[in-house]
């Protein structure tokens, strides 16, 4: 039996206090993995509906076979779990900003860490998301010239709550709008609050 908290690594990090902890509600109730930084939750597995339905509503809009998707954001692991589960995907790449979170799921201390890290198809790039986007060689310099499918964006609480506030510079609609010059088919993108209407009114934009 697992204790009710434990704080499983933590880190300092530009941006803040990094926090890996798992607990419990109850003596036997199931364990509740969380990210923090600072005091604000990066992502907690007690709700991840949304992060799993931004990779389930983004691939059935996307036809084809063998597809190449990116995912901006790691977190937890849940939306690119929920994107491998599909057997028509060939290929993930997942850029993430923090190292550590990358660190984490390649040293098996999240559970989702083992299914991303040792599948073959998956990705984790550390890097700048937005930064890449605006970069010749998109978010996979291996293969510059390719278009993705599916790019699914699930970085900030919304476009207008970030989780990095001296970063929202990098967080804005135009930044989204130029990451879709790497794409093929489909973007989407979680958020928990109102999307601004530019971006939803758009014919490649879904929310989730």
């Amino acid at each position: 039996m697992t204790p009710m908290f434990e704080e499983l690594a933590w880190e300092q990090t530009p941006i803040g206090e990094l926090v890996l902890r798992r607990r419990k509600l109850t003596l036997d109730g199931e364990d509740i993995w969380e990210i923090k930084l600072n005091d604000g939750y990066l992502i907690s597995s007690q709700f991840v509906d949304g992060e799993i339905a931004l990779a389930d509503l983004a691939l059935a809009m996307t036809g084809g076979e063998a597809l190449d998707v990116a995912v901006g954001g790691l977190g937890l692991g849940y939306t690119a779990e929920a994107v491998l589960r599909d057997p028509r995907v060939g290929k993930l790449t997942v850029v993430e900003l923090i190292p550590q979170v990358i660190h984490w799921h390649r040293d098996y201390l999240v559970p989702l860490g083992t299914i991303l890290a040792d599948d073959p198809r998956c990705i984790l790039r550390q890097d700048d998301f937005f930064a890449l986007a605006d970069e010749p060689d998109g978010f996979d310099p291996a293969a510059p010239d390719q278009l993705h499918d599916a790019i699914l964006i699930d970085i900030d609480h919304s476009t207008t709550h970030f989780i990095d506030e001296e970063a929202r510079g990098s967080i804005v609609t135009s930044r989204f709008l130029r990451s879709r010059r790497n794409l093929n088919r489909a973007a989407s993108s979680h958020s928990g609050q109102p999307m601004p209407k530019m971006l939803t009114s758009s014919p490649r934009f879904n929310r989730a």
